[in-house]
């Protein structure tokens, strides 16, 4: 406000991505390492969240893991993240240390699954800027 700036009252102004997990510790703290959010410090709270409060909150929800058929069904969304080039190995380590399984990988792009095969893709390189909204 002190820069004449206002909300606009169109645009979503709390998102949470929320992501079912039999084991949600080991999923949760895949997450954490991967994306560098910051555990809810709530008794009881699972969520993670941006320490800059730029990302949507992701929330871990206990799945039951005797729901096999659930559990068995494709993941239907995954996550990438864009890191500067000198912090990827740094990132994909990282993440991979926290309990993830590389997939696959090619120039640039590390695509990873956490405990329970939710994906990440890991992306490296010159990165437009997500500030940058002119065509």
């Amino acid at each position: 406000r002190q820069l004449g700036a206002s909300a606009d009252s169109r645009l979503p102004r709390f998102v949470q991505l929320f992501l079912d997990a039999a084991d949600v510790a080991a999923v949760r703290e895949f997450w954490v390492a991967a994306l560098g959010y910051t555990r809810d410090r709530r008794a009881g709270v699972s969520d993670i969240h941006d320490p800059n409060g730029l990302n949507p909150v992701l929330v871990f929800q206990e799945l039951d893991a005797s729901e096999t058929e659930r559990r068995r069904q494709r993941n239907r969304i995954h996550f990438e993240l864009a890191v500067p080039s000198d912090f990827a190995q740094t990132r994909l380590a990282t993440t991979v240390a926290a309990g993830g399984r590389l997939l696959d990988e090619s120039a640039g792009r590390w695509r990873l699954a956490d405990p329970e095969g939710n994906e990440l893709a890991i992306v490296s390189g010159p990165q437009p800027s997500m500030l940058d909204l002119t065509p």
